[in-house]
């Protein structure tokens, strides 16, 4: 099951039968249960279904799991949102507001328009496509607004611009032609230091962001001026668009200028971009053929890969997962690209992403003899040893049925394990061991504070016994019963339960309360009431509630026993010297 295609079809099928198994009253998870009966009964047929029993149940479990935390919430909202519009009269709903419950409670869309139909009601798939679209547009822009203060994709002139001649597979530099400079959304023929804007070249080497790779950075510059590029990304047309800072003079339309890609930002973008081609490969190997690539966003520090998977990938599987990428990387395998048409690369088995549209002509890039060979449009190294080192560093859930796994290579692998190293180094000054022996040394550390908290707990528990006597004995006498208050510092609420049973076990008749404030200047209250009180219409829960109140708390509990929490230590005193107006109050 996936957000795409085929698999998206297969979790439409598994949340309908899900939720019309909750409209027949199944609360519970059935679809596996349901699932079994017609694997048995299909299985001299499709042999393969019991091959496969365990992966396909847990499957169908993992995407009814989901469905359900979805559900709840959303079914709820829909409702409400039905019941306004029949007040009003209306029989739709706005596509803004099936947009809202997709967007902020991952009710899919498809099953709004189910329960919608079933109520006599539609709702506007167009605006809500509107929506959509205008959502992923404020994502891709909000990077480029922080780059030059506006993003430039509201701009008719830079939408139509057409495709700019990429030269930046086979060279970093090159002399090209100023064609056109955008400032503040305005074409303009001048652009100077200090101004932000977007500079369209002739030709250019900068790679535009798509495919999840980013754009390049680097310097546009010729004599008369200097320009840093801070990003680059292309419009509809593949027109390369470079964001530009001016930092020196001035550059204008028709100039001739040089445009240079910074190497080092490049060389490690492609060494992620490259060990995201091999990590697919390996986590195909390593999970099952059912993985896809779902998502991805390569940058010159580390590489952001989202595949399809139901479960968290165990750590044992990520570590064969490393493995096999950094056995490649040592191969120093040969990564080539080709254009070819897009039956051709069919046949040749490489794998295209996302399900997107192709033209007719593709580019394939393959690693090794037929190793892994994918449609992509990026850049990338020339041999897998160029990559160096690659590190999985996390591994995570993004949405239902979708992992994301994150990796480093290269030098940031070195500075992660050196990094690593120098914690590692501390610690054990720290510790005064070696680092083979830490592991040991944190155990015993553990071990021996876990000792000396009993051993201090015991002490304040027999200092407190002690003193039990003499609070006893400063008790009050109301109406034949004694009530005892006492405050104490630093006991947990355990130690405070037990000295409140001792103490009203010791006096036979009575009320206890009995206060803590603890190292953190917390306030804990408990309060004790024997039998015989009880019948006199005094409830534990109802004193201690109204004496947590005057510190600013709340609580309550028991006849016999209840408990409550405050917020200012400092009314403690007088809150304890209120429990005997509070007991007289209720003999009343």
């Amino acid at each position: 099951p996936s957000n795409e295609g085929r698999g998206y079809v297969l979790r439409r099928l598994i949340r309908r039968a899900s939720r019309h198994g909750k409209l027949l009253g199944i609360n519970e998870h059935f679809l596996t249960k349901v699932s079994k009966v017609v694997m048995e009964a299909y299985k001299s047929e499709y042999p393969e279904l019991l091959e496969e029993q365990d992966r396909i149940l847990k499957i169908i479990d993992a995407e009814e799991c989901k469905f359900q935390e979805t559900i709840e919430q959303g079914l709820n909202i829909l409702q409400k949102m039905i019941d306004e519009a029949k007040k009003n009269n209306k029989n739709t709903i706005s596509g803004e507001d099936s947009f809202k419950l997709y967007d902020t409670y991952g009710f899919p869309i498809d099953l709004t328009l189910e329960i919608l139909e079933e109520q006599g009601f539609t709702t506007s798939i167009d605006d809500f496509n509107e929506n959509m679209k205008q959502q992923k547009l404020r994502s891709k822009n909000a990077r480029n607004i922080d780059e030059i203060g506006w993003s430039g994709n509201d701009n008719s002139i830079i939408k139509n611009l057409s495709e700019t001649k990429f030269l930046g597979y086979d060279k970093l530099n090159t002399e090209a032609t100023i064609e056109n400079i955008f400032l503040n959304e305005d074409e303009e023929k001048v652009i100077s230091s200090g101004e932000k804007g977007i500079i369209v070249l002739s030709e250019s080497t900068f790679y535009g962001e798509s495919g999840g790779q980013v754009g390049d950075k680097g310097i546009i510059e010729s004599k008369n001026g200097k320009a840093i590029v801070l990003d680059t990304q292309k419009n509809k047309n593949n027109a390369i668009l470079h964001y530009v800072e001016m930092v020196e003079g001035t550059l204008s339309v028709d100039e001739k200028v040089e445009a240079k890609v910074d190497l080092q930002n490049r060389r490690d973008t492609m060494k992620n971009h490259t060990a995201t081609h091999l990590l697919h490969k390996a986590l195909k190997s390593v999970i099952g053929d059912h993985v896809n690539q779902a998502g991805s966003y390569v940058d010159s520090k580390r590489l952001r890969f989202d595949i399809t998977h139901f479960e968290a990938i165990s750590k044992d599987d990520l570590s064969k997962i490393e493995k096999i990428v950094n056995e490649k990387i040592s191969l120093g395998l040969p990564v080539n690209s080709k254009e070819m048409s897009y039956k051709e690369s069919e046949e040749l088995g490489a794998i295209g992403l996302f399900e997107d549209k192709y033209k007719d002509k593709v580019r394939v890039v393959s690693i090794g003899d037929k190793y892994s060979q994918e449609l992509c449009g990026g850049t990338h190294v020339q041999t897998t040893s160029d990559i160096q080192m690659f590190k999985i560093i996390s591994e995570s859930s993004v949405a239902a049925g979708v992992r994301r796994i994150e990796a480093i290579t290269g030098r940031e692998v070195y500075n992660y394990i050196n990094n690593k190293d120098l914690l590692l180094t501390e610690i054990s000054s720290t510790l005064k061991s070696k680092q083979s022996d830490i592991i040991n040394r944190i155990e015993f550390i553990l071990a021996e504070n876990k000792n000396l908290e009993k051993e201090i707990k015991n002490i304040k528990s027999n200092d407190v016994k002690k003193d039990l006597e003499k609070i006893i004995n400063s008790a009050k006498t109301i109406d034949g019963f004694k009530v005892v208050t006492h405050n104490y510092n630093g006991l947990d609420m355990n130690t405070l339960r037990e000295i409140a049973d001792t103490i009203k076990n010791k006096i036979s008749s009575g009320v206890v309360v009995l206060s803590n404030i603890t190292d953190d200047n917390k306030v804990n209250f408990v309060a004790a009431v024997s039998k015989d009180v009880i019948d006199k219409n005094i409830f534990a829960g109802n004193v201690v509630r109204e004496v947590a109140k005057l510190t600013g708390g709340n609580g309550g509990g028991r006849k016999d026993f209840a408990a409550a929490g405050g917020k200012d230590a400092t009314k403690v005193p007088t809150a304890l010297e209120s429990v005997y107006q509070i007991v007289e109050s209720m003999l009343k």
